[in-house]
């Protein structure tokens, strides 16, 4: 049986003068649709920068959780550097290295840093009609396959969607379809995380 997603989108005209909206009523075979909470990053600062994708974090706290075998995003006021690889920690130092994204920020920046979640998902993006996903704060999310090679990365502000709707450009997920949404908060709040997928089957 298929189903219907309304999506609504709305404008805010400079000067908030008005706000105008609009829903598209989408059929689709069926929808992924998941919640999820990520938990807090951690502030601190970056204390070592050996180069672009190398450096240490300073918690704030020795209490951050993160050990050596976890994967991390790391955030500051403009960019943000994803999927990095711990190689040390010693109580509130966390050495880092690698990933994607922007290069690290200059010494002594104040940044975000939190280990990525993994989360379960299954959709074909080749087969995708419509895509949405929402955090209530900043928040980095990474659709990866089975092998872990990302699909699509996307930082979110707070409530703010990002979107594709079939007909409005080229679809953003192609290939090997999503087998995990792989994701942190990117502020000092546990954040809300939603998706929905509506897609249609393969005949």
């Amino acid at each position: 049986m298929s189903k219907t997603i309304n999506v609504t989108s709305s404008t805010q005209v400079v000067g908030g003068k008005t706000n105008e909206s609009s829903q598209q009523a989408i059929t689709v075979d069926d929808t992924v649709e998941l919640t999820n909470t990520l938990p807090a990053a951690n502030a601190g600062d970056l204390t070592t920068r050996t180069d672009a994708d190398t450096g240490v974090v300073t918690a704030d706290s020795s209490e951050h959780g993160i050990t050596g075998s976890d994967t991390v995003n790391v955030f500051w006021a403009d960019g943000v550097r994803y999927g990095m690889d711990v190689s040390d920690v010693t109580d509130d130092a966390i050495t880092v290295d690698g990933g994607s994204g922007d290069d690290l920020p200059v010494q002594d920046t104040a940044v975000f840093i939190a280990a990525q979640v993994s989360i379960a998902a299954g959709w074909d993006g080749d087969d995708m009609s419509v895509i949405d996903v929402l955090a209530d704060a900043r928040a980095h999310v990474d659709m990866q396959d089975s092998s872990g090679t990302s699909l699509k990365a996307v930082e979110l502000s707070a409530d703010v969607s990002w979107r594709w709707i079939t007909g409005t450009g080229t679809t953003p997920i192609t290939g090997n379809p999503v087998a995990a949404i792989v994701a942190s908060a990117g502020t000092a709040a546990a954040t809300e995380l939603n998706t929905i997928v509506g897609y249609d089957n393969t005949p």
